[in-house]
């Protein structure tokens, strides 16, 4: 994680006298776009030591030292990786501006990799006729990041262990998406969603839907909990601005598969059956092994959600795929104040949607030592 140390130790066994000029750790992060090579974008090296520092182990202070090391030594290293990129040159090369974060390791089924880092050592050897020798092997990092406060009234409820209020009594807690007519015909749909637009993951995303209408038989069945679906996914860039304005948004998704799908239940209380508005409470549960979203030039991994037409037999959506999608932001940290809660009843948990093995993100498989 971001600001957590890299540390450890080299330890050299040489059953010989050998010439050894330096023994450097290095850390690398790189980009890889398909089809082209990796351009590096972040670079550290720590000289463990080199032949000006003497004998490793300063056996003898004084004694001359003849370059050769032999038997067994450890180097101690730590190293933190910085927050943004700190080489201009890196900067102008790949379009970032001076305040660039550094992104996240992010990779693709296959072991694909679009960003990476690696740790190594370098055991430089002072006879040109023998090989240096390289030990590395890939880590995995996350820049932290954690979404602003939400509305007081919401840290109130998260605070005292109560209720969540709805739109109508806490307008700065919630962002709506009204739509008219998007079911069926005079049928307005309102989404609403928790603020601000960043979530963290391994919490919820809390949600309303209301739906109004003066046709309660229709309102009866819309108000089902198993016939909305809200769902999200994400979408990664690796191409430029000039090539992604000839490409359609479907085209930059790499990964459509959904990664949480929203649980309805209606909220505490009774409503009135003789009303003409109907209200669901939802949440989506999120995955604490989700990339945060990133934007580091033109490579991007952004998060979206979206309401889907309702799921009753024999209905035709009047609209396309979706009937609303928005962006969202996913955050490694919890805001400021009181943490987010479940709310969900038990008894409506197992309507949740079931992921498959491979819809949720889950940690990459561990690094492997690789040498050369």
């Amino acid at each position: 994680m971001g600001g957590d140390p890299i540390a450890g130790q080299v330890d050299l066994d040489l059953v010989k006298p050998e010439s050894i000029q330096s023994v450097i750790f290095w850390v690398k992060g790189a980009v890889t776009t398909p089809g082209s090579k990796s351009r590096n974008f972040f670079e550290h090296n720590d000289i463990l030591w080199d032949t000006s520092m003497g004998d490793p182990r300063n056996v003898t202070p004084g004694t001359k030292f003849d370059g050769k090391l032999s038997g067994q030594y450890t180097l101690p290293f730590s190293v933190i990786i910085p927050e943004g990129v700190q080489d201009r040159k890196v900067l102008k090369a790949l379009g970032l501006n001076e305040h660039q974060k550094l992104p996240p390791t992010i990779s693709e089924k296959g072991g694909c990799s679009i960003v990476g880092y690696e740790v190594g050592v370098t055991v430089k050897r002072s006879d040109g006729f023998q090989r240096n020798n390289i030990l590395y092997t890939s880590v995995h990092y996350t820049p932290r990041s954690k979404p602003d406060q939400p509305s007081s009234l919401r840290q109130r409820a998260y605070g005292e262990n109560t209720q969540l209020l709805d739109p109508s009594i806490d307008p700065q807690g919630w962002s709506p998406f009204r739509l008219f007519n998007c079911y069926v015909p005079n049928v307005t749909c309102t989404l609403a969603l928790a603020t601000p637009a960043c979530y963290t993951r391994g919490s919820v995303i809390p949600c309303f839907l209301t739906l109004e209408s003066t046709d309660l038989q229709t309102l009866d069945i819309l108000s089902n909990p198993e016939v909305h679906v809200v769902r999200i996914g994400r979408r990664i860039n690796t191409k430029p601005a000039s090539e992604v304005a000839k490409m359609s948004g479907e085209a930059m998704i790499l990964s459509n598969t959904p990664l949480g799908y929203a649980c309805w239940w209606p909220p505490l209380g009774e409503q009135s059956v003789a009303s003409h508005i109907r209200t669901l409470q939802g949440e989506i549960k999120l995955s604490p092994h989700l990339v945060p979203s990133f934007t580091f030039g033109h490579f991007s991994l952004k998060y979206y959600l979206e309401l889907l037409p309702p799921q009753l037999p024999g209905f035709i959506p009047t609209k396309g795929k979706y009937i609303i999608r928005t962006n969202i932001e996913i955050a490694t940290d919890y805001p400021d104040g009181p943490r987010p809660r479940v709310y969900l009843p038990p008894e409506y948990d197992i309507l949740r949607p079931e992921l498959t093995a491979g819809d949720a993100e889950r940690e990459p498989l561990g690094p492997g030592f690789m040498y050369s």
